[in-house]
């Protein structure tokens, strides 16, 4: 079945909270040949109108409604193809896909903490580890961006 496919990508999220990594790679393929197309193509449409609205194309209006639309449309076929990650509040396990995430809050390069996080371990962010260590690592990481 589906929703049990992709269950745990990596050992649960830090302490103190009750997220779970959901293994998106292994989920991706235990899907049907029907819902991998709808789930694919809308993925494409989102990634070539985002990119289109970045480099400011034409028609604006086309390329800006690309990724908003396909995001509805993926949401909607992810949710349908997998309710239990979305019922259980499963973390995508983005470090399947090549993205450097934090252990503990799944924060990345693009989407940091509020805080401004660095990293302190290559999976580990300075919001997240103990304070000590965090003290240390903000002292480089202000001499520096995010390394």
């Amino acid at each position: 079945m589906a929703s049990e496919i992709g269950r745990m990508g990596r050992a649960p999220a830090g302490p103190g909270t009750d997220m779970a990594w959901f293994d998106v790679t292994t989920a991706w393929q235990g899907l049907p040949a029907d819902q991998q197309r709808v789930i694919g193509a809308a993925a494409i449409a989102a990634g070539l109108g985002g990119n289109g609205a970045m480099e400011g194309r034409r028609p604006a209006v086309g390329f800006a409604a690309a990724p908003v639309e396909a995001a509805i449309l993926l949401g909607r076929a992810v949710a349908a193809a997998l309710p239990g990650p979305f019922a259980e509040g499963a973390l995508p396990d983005l470090a399947a896909l090549g993205i450097r995430t934090c252990r503990r809050c799944g924060c990345t390069e693009q989407c940091a903490c509020p805080d401004r996080c660095a990293w302190a371990e290559p999976d580990l962010c300075t919001s997240c580890c103990t304070p000590p260590r965090r003290r240390v690592v903000r002292r480089r990481a202000a001499k520096g961006a995010r390394s």
